[in-house]
């Protein structure tokens, strides 16, 4: 039994110690101390500081199956031997703890119930009790039956196959947190060279029944007879099936109960390290590019409320030029948009929560073409970097006035439901259009760079696919260009990334976008970062012997439109342990805007030759970010040499 508060590392205890575990309907109705119960202090000081509690409760021993040994674990489970005994529906011969089980949120691990059971109609009784039943898969692929305690095999398909203890772990914790009554049922096979085949335990259980019911045993001495009848007539191999399946159980029940720990230690939530920091994409792409030594304007609107002036005072403090920053005034009833992420122990995104309502205003309440219009005329920026937090139409605008006033275009996909923003119909009086269409492929594309995560890039190719642009003949006309067969080309893909990525379809997907945004970053965290880049029939790297092991395809010659393909993973510059990691909000819009400034310093040079030694120091300043708490690390000043 895992207690429903229950999971600590386990220890070693003298076997001949009688354990109990406490659930909570009992410590609340008779404490720790009672005059009932005997409970040791190694057992009290787990309850109390929240520690895996995991009890032994079997009757084999008092129903003279084989003496007690010690088993030397400290991790002990429920075992049962309940259910519902054949002829129950007449007899109405229902053990207690099916009752008990229905209205305790315990979790029982036994190996089934025994297999003299009725088996269907113990399945049945627990379905009626509310109680949640699953088998453990124990290496089995597909569907499989709830065991029959000696044997794997019962006839009787268990209601849900569980396939490792941390799923076992999640449905717990799920149960805990929806604070259900009733308790869960795991069922762990006996081990496969302790099991009896079913055939020949039918046979055994049969006779043993048989035999029960001349002598007339009935009720409670029912199984102690049975038991014994069914050792005796196995010659003994029972008791070999019960000592492993014991043993089994208990292994299974401490892995359960560690699992639990790590997710629920994954939850826990402590004040003291609550922490707010002036975010969002924008924001940390353009403070990452002038860290790194980029002039940059940060664009974007607040509110004019606590948060707004907030936000203004703290970007003024980092000296990040804040003229394309508008402000709108109060009587619109509008909020600076905000951002809450709960992160986990190991720093993962755990949950997300925003308000960014502000930024889904027209191009036309945002006064787009008297405000911002006007600032690219006066600063004529090289570069613009564009996240997908826009709306559609406000989107649209600025890739067409980035477009007019000559600056390359970077997006930032922000989200999964976002990152097809790119691709969304926007509705006007007088057309539908999108921000990018079927003619918006290579040469005539409109983004030069996109930086999705691995989803991002699963949502924006889902959104391109049903778009139709993979149908358009632009597209078609880029992608026959390149020169690529099929043939052997899973092999090239997993030699250039890895049998993961492709199976996942990630070098795929970056492949097929490419005329529609000609080089794309897809971050893949800890394996790094997958550059995708279409090639010009000039390139330098289609002739680099240094680039070769890299370009995926070349155009049959060089008067297309494209010279080839560059496809190259580049590896985390370091692997932090999850101690390390302090922050992981801001490490991919660190890369990004470390990128850009690295770009924008070698237009109209050899930019393309230095793009993989622009991504090795974007990696670099990644790293330090995920290091701090603040969403870009300011220590990252010190990278700006490299590019020199």
């Amino acid at each position: 039994m895992i207690a429903w508060n229950a999971v600590a590392p386990w220890r070693r205890w003298s076997g001949g110690r009688s354990i109990g575990a406490l659930p909570l309907w009992l410590r609340r109705s008779y404490g720790l101390s009672s005059s009932f119960l005997k409970v040791s202090e190694e057992v009290q000081d787990a309850v109390v500081a929240g520690r895996p509690v995991i009890a032994l409760e079997t009757t084999i021993y008092t129903h003279g199956i084989f003496s007690p040994v010690c088993l030397d674990y400290a991790q002990i489970l429920l075992l049962i031997n309940s259910g519902v005994h054949r002829g129950g529906e007449v007899s109405m011969d229902i053990s207690a703890d099916l009752t008990e089980l229905g209205r305790t949120p315990v979790t029982v691990i036994s190996s089934g119930c025994k297999s003299f059971l009725d088996i269907p109609r113990t399945l049945e009784y627990l379905e009626t009790q509310g109680v949640c039943v699953g088998t453990f898969a124990d290496g089995r692929n597909g569907p499989i039956d709830f065991p029959a305690f000696f044997s794997r095999e019962s006839g009787v398909r268990s209601p849900r196959v569980i396939q490792d203890e941390a799923e076992a772990a999640a449905i717990v914790h799920a149960q805990l947190k929806l604070h259900l009554s009733s308790g869960i049922h795991f069922a762990n096979p006996v081990p496969e060279q302790y099991s009896m085949p079913k055939y020949e335990m039918d046979e055994v259980i049969a006779e043993a029944l048989r035999c029960a019911d001349l002598e007339g045993f009935h009720g409670s001495d029912n199984t102690p007879y049975v038991l014994s009848k069914i050792k005796e007539l196995s010659g003994s191999r029972s008791v070999a099936a019960n000592k492993g399946l014991i043993e089994s159980n208990v292994k299974r029940a401490t892995k359960v109960a560690v699992e639990l720990m790590k997710l629920e230690q994954s939850f826990q939530r402590r004040p003291d390290q609550i922490e707010q920091n002036l975010g969002g994409v924008g924001h940390n792409v353009a403070l990452a590019a002038s860290y790194v030594g980029s002039s940059v304007a940060f664009c974007s609107v607040v509110a004019d409320d606590l948060n707004g002036q907030a936000a203004m005072s703290m970007l003024r403090r980092e000296k990040l030029n804040t003229m394309g920053i508008q402000i709108l005034p109060p009587m619109l009833g509008l909020r600076t948009a905000q951002y809450i992420a709960i992160n986990d122990r190991k720093k993962n995104l755990v949950l997300g929560m925003a308000d960014m309502g502000i930024l889904e205003l027209s191009d036309r309440d945002l006064s787009f073409d008297t405000f911002w219009d006007p600032i690219f005329m006066r600063t004529k920026p090289d570069w613009l970097v564009v996240d997908a937090n826009w709306s559609p139409g406000v989107l649209a605008r600025w890739v067409t006035s980035a477009r007019k006033h000559g600056a390359r275009i970077a997006f930032e996909p922000v989200s999964t439901t976002k990152a097809t923003r790119i691709f969304s119909k926007i509705s006007t009086p007088a057309e539908t259009t999108a921000v990018i269409d079927f003619s918006d492929s290579f040469p005539n594309h409109l983004i030069d760079l996109a930086a999705p995560n691995s989803m991002e890039l699963a949502s924006m190719h889902s959104a391109a696919r049903d778009a139709g642009l993979f149908d358009s003949s632009g597209w078609w006309h880029v992608i026959d260009g390149l020169g690529m067969s099929n043939a052997g080309s899973r092999e090239r893909l997993i030699s250039v990334t890895s049998k993961s990525l492709v199976d996942q379809g990630i070098p795929q997907q970056s492949i097929q976008l490419l005329p529609f945004m000609p080089c794309i970053l897809t971050k893949l965290g800890s394996q790094g970062v997958l550059v995708s880049q279409l090639l010009q029939p000039n390139d330098p790297r289609l002739t680099c012997p240094d680039a070769a092991p890299y370009i995926l395809g070349r155009a049959p010659s060089q008067d297309g439109l494209v010279g080839g393909v560059y496809l190259r993973l580049f590896a985390p510059d370091q692997v932090l342990t999850g101690e390390e990691v302090v922050s992981v909000n801001g490490a991919g819009d660190t890369l990004l805007g470390v990128v850009i400034a690295g770009l924008a310093r070698e237009l109209g040079k050899n930019e393309e030759r230095r793009l993989e030694n622009i991504i090795s120091v974007a990696q670099k300043a990644s790293i330090k970010t995920l290091k701090s708490p603040d969403s870009v690390n300011a220590d990252i000043k010190n990278l700006a040499m490299l590019f020199k």
